[in-house]
């Protein structure tokens, strides 16, 4: 399951002076929650940590290592749009849970 730490959500302003560093740490199995006007909107992790979710089902796209996606399950006119919905829901979940 993808767990973002309270220290792992920052602002998109933050964000942008750090990118480098972000992507780095994502490399290294973590995870970041990137919020624009106090809402979650990005969420920068790995590829690999992708796929592990898809793997467990929790996601219904397969990250090939060509970068393209696999889409599972999903409605060709949709897009495969579904399972960004369903990760955002679960996000959007957690970072009503955090204390602020």
């Amino acid at each position: 399951m993808l767990q973002i730490p309270l220290k792992n959500i920052i602002s998109l302003s933050e964000a942008r002076k750090k990118f480098s560093k972000l992507i780095d740490a994502a490399i290294d199995k973590d995870s970041f929650l990137i919020t624009k006007g106090g809402r979650p909107a990005v969420i920068i992790t790995s590829v690999e940590l992708i796929q592990d979710l898809y793997r467990q089902g929790i996601i219904a796209t397969d990250i090939e290592s060509t970068g393209k996606s696999k889409e599972k399950g999903t409605d060709k006119k949709s897009g495969g749009a579904g399972w960004r919905e369903a990760l955002n829901a679960k996000i959007s979940k957690q970072f009503e849970d955090e204390p602020h």
